[in-house]
């Protein structure tokens, strides 16, 4: 399941940050069941880590999280979850599409493979489908498949001069997916 939401800075449901309550920003906010790749962080999926710094080779300069020295690749060669990785990789298309995303923290939910994630946007258009794009990313080399990265980037591209003046931009955007097996392990 993955649902996403726009929100402004001002409702962000998760701990305050500083910096980021002084760029008066919004955020997509994320929430994804990982369901039985909870099981399954970074470490584990044999492959993945080279799968995606090949896809996303930018992905080498994503810097330390909080509390952490070392950057995103050496972290997921020592094992995240994927809800960070989704995160991480949201940022990432913006920016490859040249609309930078500064700001992005996830957070696990009360129940097991549950993740809120949260990240700024430069156009909602782009911002919730990187979401969508990076959730797929990521499922697709979990499940040890392919991924065509130039299409998602061209479409967030293409996202860059939509006007953002508009009643989406205004409404609250829910996707879902719903599938009884669509985080299965093979």
């Amino acid at each position: 399941m993955i649902q996403l939401s726009v929100i402004p800075q001002s409702q962000m449901p998760l701990e305050n940050n500083e910096k980021t309550l002084e760029n008066k920003e919004k955020f997509i906010r994320m929430e994804i069941d990982l369901g039985l790749f909870e099981a399954y962080p970074t470490s584990r999926l044999l492959g993945f880590v080279s799968k995606l710094i090949t896809l996303l080779p930018s992905l080498q300069d994503h810097g330390p999280a909080e509390g952490s020295t070392d950057n995103l690749v050496a972290r997921m060669h020592r094992g995240i979850w994927l809800g960070e990785v989704i995160e991480h990789v949201a940022q990432e298309l913006q920016s490859l599409a040249g609309m930078p995303c500064r700001f992005g923290m996830t957070r696990t939910g009360a129940n097991p493979g549950v993740y809120f994630i949260v990240y700024s946007f430069a156009n909602v258009h782009a911002g919730v489908y990187a979401g969508l794009i990076a959730f797929e990313l990521v499922k697709a080399l979990a499940d040890d498949g392919t991924f065509d990265i130039r299409t998602a980037i061209q479409k967030l591209v293409g996202f860059r001069f939509h006007d953002e003046d508009n009643t989406f931009k205004r409404a609250v955007v829910n996707v879902a997916y719903t599938s009884e097996e669509w985080w299965q392990a093979n």
